[in-house]
């Protein structure tokens, strides 16, 4: 699966649109045709990373399917658990090997194949510790009760329901008016959630996109050195989460808080990535003769993007099955605990000196001054789009906090465990 953005460059100098930033899984319907352009040994080399990346995300779906229901269950305080494994006539349905450990009925014949485990067979059967019928929730990983009435879910939790934008914004409802959260599937939320453009990241029509070549910003400082300097101060550190949500209780147990601590003990890994993608300069063709070190980097990025779209992937996979046991619906994804991937139509590409270099050619006479490195651009960057670095150093600004519905919406959900 083709997760990283085309960072192909155009050749010599050619212009750069401000509009290559986009969804880390946005490509996979155009590979093809983009591979037909690029060199045989290039291609061999994405096949390759691809086979890798297929691997990664089958043993974190893996552990995380296995290990985190086991060690939710073998941490379990509840008295009423401890009874219902000494007695199991009195607790969820068991029947011998074929009985999930999440106590769900074996017999449900609507299973969801993107939420297989990789241990599941050529003919696609879950295998049986992994088994349930989302639409009757049980066991310690379950909530007592859904996190709110039916009405509040978005979008319906049992059925669909006709959703309107006022109420769902910034969500797509025609997007998600035919979704029911027992049976949702990860293709509706990967590679692109159902979200309108612009709500986040900055979005520009496609007649209005600016273009611009090596001459209209400091092109001349991406070079080597630096882009190692520049990576060397590590600035996607200001992206490190500081552990608040506004919508849920971040020590959150049962099968949530399993998600959540999967997707907390991952974030570090992504953090670059994250920064990369709403800082990714270009690299073109003229750069790479003088500095063939950037194509190097330039392939060390796309994987990254990669690695951290798989991850965001498996994610997505146990939220799902928390939203079908009531835990919480789509909104929980708009909380700034989570930062995200700028979709295709969104403007996020990073062109260092950009301010000062047009403000000096609008008016000749200004002679304002120059960065003279990337870490000067990045402040100039970070400063003119304080939604380069995900809103982390600027939490207040956040969208989502202009969106009232969010605040405390999935508070006091409690595990059948905590009982």
């Amino acid at each position: 699966m083709d997760l990283t953005q085309d960072d192909e460059p155009p050749a010599g100098d050619g212009v750069v649109s401000g509009d290559d930033g986009h969804d880390p899984a946005d490509d996979s319907g155009s590979k093809a045709s983009h591979q037909s352009s690029m060199k045989k040994g290039a291609a061999t080399d994405s096949g390759n990373d691809d086979d890798a990346d297929d691997e990664d995300t089958e043993e974190v779906a893996g552990e995380l399917l296995e290990a985190q229901t086991l060690q939710a269950l073998a941490q379990s305080r509840s008295a009423e658990r401890r009874r219902r494994q000494a007695s199991p006539r009195h607790g969820p349905k068991v029947a011998g090997a074929g009985a999930s450990p999440d106590g769900y009925d074996d017999s449900d014949s609507n299973r969801d194949p993107a939420l297989l485990s990789p241990r599941a067979g050529s003919s696609g059967e879950l295998p049986a510790s992994s088994r349930r019928r989302p639409s009757e929730p049980s066991g310690p990983m379950s909530p007592v009760a859904p996190f709110g009435p039916e009405e509040l879910g978005i979008p319906g939790r049992a059925q669909a329901r006709k959703m309107f934008e006022a109420d769902v914004d910034p969500w797509l409802a025609n997007q998600i008016s035919d979704l029911a959260m027992v049976k949702m599937l990860i293709n509706n939320l990967f590679p692109v959630l159902p979200t309108k453009p612009g709500w986040l990241f900055p979005r520009v029509d496609s007649g209005k996109r600016q273009q611009y070549t090596a001459q209209n910003y400091c092109a001349d400082l991406i070079t080597e050195a630096n882009v190692r300097a520049l990576l060397d101060a590590a600035p996607w550190e200001v992206l490190e989460g500081t552990g608040v949500a506004i919508s849920f209780e971040t020590d959150v147990c049962g099968r949530l808080g399993a998600a959540i601590q999967r997707y907390s003990s991952h974030e570090p890994e992504s953090l670059q990535s994250y920064w990369e993608f709403t800082h990714s300069f270009p690299i073109m063709h003229t750069m790479v003769k003088r500095h063939p070190w950037l194509a190097v980097y330039r392939k060390e990025r796309n994987n990254r993007r990669s690695h951290a779209g798989n991850r965001w992937k498996v994610f997505l996979k146990f939220l799902i099955l928390a939203m079908r046991e009531g835990w919480c619906d789509l909104d929980l994804l708009l909380d700034p605990f989570f930062p995200h991937f700028p979709k295709r139509s969104v403007t996020v590409t990073w062109f260092p000196g950009l301010t000062a270099r047009q403000a000096n050619l609008a008016d000749p006479t200004l002679h304002r001054r120059e960065p003279v490195g990337l870490l000067a651009a990045l402040d100039e960057g970070n400063s003119t789009d304080p939604w380069r670095n995900h809103y982390r150093d600027l939490p207040q600004q956040h969208p989502a906090n202009s969106i009232p519905r969010l605040t405390d919406k999935f508070f006091r959900v409690q595990a059948r465990d905590a009982e």
